[in-house]
C-alpha cells in the first residue's frame, strides 16, 4: 500500500538504484538535502518578491479606483451653467463676399 502524500506536498527526487549504507551515501544525500533546501529558499524568496509586488499593484488599483469613484462622483452632481450674457450686434463683426 503506498503512503498518503497530500497534494500539496513537495515529494524528494526518487533513484532507481537502491541506496547504499556507507558514509559517501550518507554525505551525498546530506548534499542533495542542501541543496534542495537552498533552491526552495530561494524559490520561497522568489515567492515573497512576487508577494510584494502583487501587493503594491493592488494598492495602486485601489488608489486609482477611488479617485475613479471621486470622478465619477463629482460628473455626476450637476454643475451650475454659467450665465451667458445675450450676445448683441456689437459683439460681431460682419463683411461681405462677392463671387
Amino acid at each position: 500500500m503506498t503512503s498518503p502524500i497530500r497534494r500539496g506536498d513537495i515529494r524528494p527526487k526518487l533513484s532507481s538504484l537502491p541506496k547504499q549504507k556507507t558514509e559517501a551515501a550518507a554525505y551525498l544525500d546530506s548534499y542533495k538535502l542542501a541543496v534542495e533546501k537552498k533552491r526552495l529558499l530561494q524559490e520561497l524568496s522568489g515567492m515573497e518578491q512576487r508577494r510584494q509586488q502583487i501587493l503594491r499593484r493592488l494598492a495602486l488599483i485601489e488608489r486609482q479606483t477611488s479617485a475613479l469613484d471621486q470622478s465619477i462622483h463629482n460628473l455626476r452632481s450637476p454643475l451650475p451653467a454659467p450665465a451667458m450674457p445675450e450676445p448683441t450686434s456689437e459683439d460681431y463683426m460682419t463683411f461681405f463676399l462677392d463671387y
